[in-house]
């Protein structure tokens, strides 16, 4: 699924429906890069509203259970793993 966008055409990098319920459905996107309300244009151009929109991961790193705005240290695996990523 992709959708244009200034400097080129955003992509989703995997899409799958993740449940559904009566008039209500969940799909899981995953974006290698994204930029402001890429996933709302995406989902609206293919007729899927989006109410909510909640990021679970940044990369290697699982945000579990943080608020909007909270934040927390890194363990010393996940540094690893960022600096890993970023080295090649």
């Amino acid at each position: 699924m992709g959708v244009g966008r200034e400097g080129g055409s955003g992509r989703a990098a995997s899409v799958r429906i993740a449940g559904t319920t009566t008039g209500r459905g969940a799909v899981r996107l995953v974006m290698t890069e994204g930029r402001k309300r890429e996933v709302r244009r995406m989902l609206a151009e293919v007729g899927l509203p989006v109410r909510r929109l909640v990021r679970v991961r940044v990369g290697s790193i699982r945000l579990g259970t943080l608020s909007p705005g909270e934040l927390r240290e890194l363990t010393h695996e996940e540094v690893l793993a960022l600096r890993r990523a970023v080295e090649g």
